[in-house]
């Protein structure tokens, strides 16, 4: 190494082997901290396009932009997109007359965790929970369990957990195909919602309610708006009954209300 750094008596060809690979980092570090500096200032927004607008013409929109748009993913249900796009293009995006609106992509959180160490294990036998008893859970079981009802969970993922059985899922987060749990929140809601009748753990309102997983929140309890609208879809697919959502923003938000209104007109 010290032959590279120190000023020793180098022959012509090891001096242009040298500048040579100077000049090959000195770009490199360039190209890299510009791509960087880019990257960062990208921000991610819903794209809604106008009715009769198809993805092959939306997707001849984001051409147009070159790289300074990049889709991240479709979501047909409000016939629209997530894109990541360079701010400068904003404005010339609005106003491309297949656009209708373009919205910042927020972030939603879910409740902190009560830090609750007792586990499954812990308890000697099945117990019946307060907020199971007060709404009179109990008192339809012979009816009606559930049985054959579809609810899908748009949370931090299920399990896996001992009280809940999970018959399928998605996950719309980035980092991992899986729709387990891994921040807690959405493990609880399941067990609220469905847990089984056995011997231990807790009983749920319905226990033998087909527990579907949409994975939309991240480890740290938060996640895209437009990942809860893309699991909404996912639920109208895969023809849910009901749909969970235990979470909430800090303001109104037009792209999930046009979600669920159609979902709501899915059935």
């Amino acid at each position: 190494p010290n032959k590279w750094l120190t000023p020793l008596n180098l022959n012509n060809k090891e001096k242009q082997m040298r500048k040579a690979w100077l000049i090959a980092f000195t770009m490199f570090a360039a190209f890299f901290l510009g791509e960087t500096r880019v990257f960062a200032q990208n921000r991610r927004v819903i794209v809604i396009f106008r009715a009769g607008t198809a993805v092959m013409d939306q997707n001849t929109v984001l051409d147009g932009f070159g790289i300074s748009a990049v889709k991240i993913k479709d979501l047909p249900i409000i016939n629209g997109a997530v894109w990541s796009i360079a701010p400068e293009i904003k404005a010339a995006l609005i106003e491309n007359p297949t656009v209708k609106a373009v919205y910042d992509d927020k972030t939603v959180s879910l409740a902190l965790l009560p830090q609750n160490k007792t586990t499954v294990a812990e308890l000697p036998k099945q117990i019946l929970t307060w907020n199971i008893a007060r709404i009179g859970a109990p008192k339809v079981w012979s009816a009606t369990q559930g049985i054959g009802v579809k609810v899908g969970i748009i949370d931090s993922g299920i399990g896996p957990h001992p009280d809940v059985r999970v018959a399928g899922g998605v996950s719309e987060v980035d980092y991992t195909k899986s729709y387990a749990d891994d921040y807690g929140h959405g493990t609880h809601v399941a067990g609220i919602i469905g847990a089984r009748d056995n011997i231990s753990g807790v009983i749920g309102v319905g226990p033998k309610i087909q527990i579907y997983s949409i994975k939309a929140f991240n480890h740290s309890g938060w996640g895209y708006w437009s990942d809860v609208i893309a699991g909404l879809e996912w639920c109208v697919k895969n023809q849910m009954r009901v749909i969970n959502m235990s979470f909430g923003g800090w303001s109104d938000f037009a792209p999930l209300h046009q979600a669920i209104i159609a979902v709501k007109k899915a059935g």
